[in-house]
Order: structure tokens, then sequence, then C-alpha cells
């Protein structure tokens, strides 16, 4: 299983932001015991901005395996205005929600994740996508048992949330590169 140093140095690695030893807090919910350790990075990766990760997510058995039967795990990262503090919590929601069976796949909508990010929020819901926001990768971690990526939780209304269930996870990447909506922002207006 790959340790919590290896997913924090790679997440880091992800943000650019090689070299730094932020607080990891921790997340969990009572109703199943689940937890996940998770931090952010400020200004990052540009002014105003914040980036967050989860520690941890990769003890999950999503289920997938890779053709030679290593476990396919995952960490989430994010990034929102430095203004929304309490992101994390929508990555943590995303966790336990791969944790109780969910899928952890791009094109994922994942209801709710959004709900309690704070007032104002018009974009409830996350949807599942390779990182993007960076200008460094993530690397991908293996072991001898398991590989452990990385991906993004995005912000998106109800509306969106509908048009990904219904015409795929494509579709709803489709109108955001039509469109350009600003993604940090979680009082965006939708795009449908």
């Amino acid at each position: 299983m790959v340790d919590d140093y290896a997913a924090l140095a790679n997440s880091l690695a992800g943000f650019g932001r090689t070299g730094l030893d932020p607080n990891v807090g921790t997340y969990s919910t009572a109703e199943s015991g689940h937890r996940v350790g998770g931090f952010s990075v400020a200004d990052c990766p540009d002014e105003g901005l914040t980036s967050w990760s989860t520690v941890g997510t990769n003890r999950i058995d999503t289920g997938y395996r890779t053709a030679s039967g290593k476990m396919v795990t995952a960490e989430f990262v994010g990034c929102a205005g430095s203004g929304w503090d309490r992101f994390g919590t929508a990555l943590a929601f995303c966790t336990f929600f791969v944790a109780d069976g969910g899928p952890s796949r791009y094109g994922t909508v994942v209801r709710g994740a959004f709900q309690h990010t704070g007032e104002g929020v018009s974009t409830p819901h996350g949807f599942i996508v390779a990182p993007f926001c960076w200008p460094e990768t993530f690397p991908s971690v293996e072991d001898d048992d398991t590989y452990t990526v990385w991906l993004q939780l995005v912000p998106i209304t109800a509306a969106e949330a509908l048009h990904a269930e219904q015409h795929g996870g494509d579709a709803l990447e489709n109108v955001f590169e039509e469109r350009q909506p600003d993604l940090f922002d979680l009082r965006r207006t939708s795009l449908l």
C-alpha cells in the first residue's frame, strides 16, 4: 500500500510545490467511521487560488485492477478561489463516496459533494476529471500491490450533473471547453 508520505509528496509535486511541509488534517464521518487526511496549499496554482488534496484515499479498494492484477486506487485533488476554505470537505465526501462503493473514474458525478462548503453554493455536486489546473503532472505511484492515480473533483451545478449523467462525462467536458466557465467559483452560473 502506498504510504501517506508518498501520497503527500506526489500531490505537492503535481501542485508544483515540492519542499513544503503542509499541515495534514483529518476528515471523518460518524455514520460509517470512514477517515481521510487532507491539506491545502494557498496561492496555488496562482495567487487567489487554493489547491487541496486528500491523503489516504489510496487505502480504499476501488474494485479496479491493472492488467497485472494490482489494485488501482486514487487520491483526490481540487482547486478553488481562496475564499472557499471548506473545499477539503468535498474531497473527503468524494473519498467516502468511493469507500461506500461509488465509482472513482473520469466522468463520474458525485451528488452532494459540495453541499457543505459554504453559503450560496450554486455548484453542490462534484465531477471527477483528470487533473488540469496545475502546470505539473501528478505522478502515479506503484508498489507491489497497488497503483495510485490522482483525480480532480470539479464543482458543478444540478443541471450540469444531470447533463453528465444523461449524456456522459465527455459531453459535460465539451460544454466546459466551449464556454470556459470559472470553475474556481462555487457560486458561478450554470452553463445549462
